[in-house]
């Protein structure tokens, strides 16, 4: 027998997957590559080679200076959290008894 919670997403695995997306959806829409990315992030003296990024982004797991970072390096003017997955956080809510304040 599994146990639910071991299969249920953590809050925090939720918001590295939305930071991989977010990430590459944002490099797509932009054409940008991975080693682009890297030039353009060293123009702000951040100096990370194309495997490096390439794993951190995979991973989603890296500091909010760095999000930042690379939002600033691909240009991005704003960043739309409806996005995020909502689904763990209603369902936390619903066993709290709390209503949801959006639909």
């Amino acid at each position: 027998m599994t146990d639910a919670r071991a299969t249920e997403k953590s809050a925090e695995e939720y918001a590295q997957e939305w930071v991989k997306q977010l990430i590459r959806r944002e490099m797509g829409a932009r054409e940008i590559s991975y080693k682009e990315l890297c030039e353009r992030l060293s123009v702000l003296n951040v100096d990370i080679n194309e495997h490096a990024l390439r794993n951190k982004v995979a991973r989603g797991t890296f500091s909010a200076a760095f999000f930042v970072y690379l939002l600033e390096a691909m240009e991005v003017k704003a960043v739309y959290p409806d996005y995020i997955s909502q689904e763990l956080y209603r369902h936390k809510l619903k066993e709290r008894g709390i209503e949801p304040l959006g639909k």
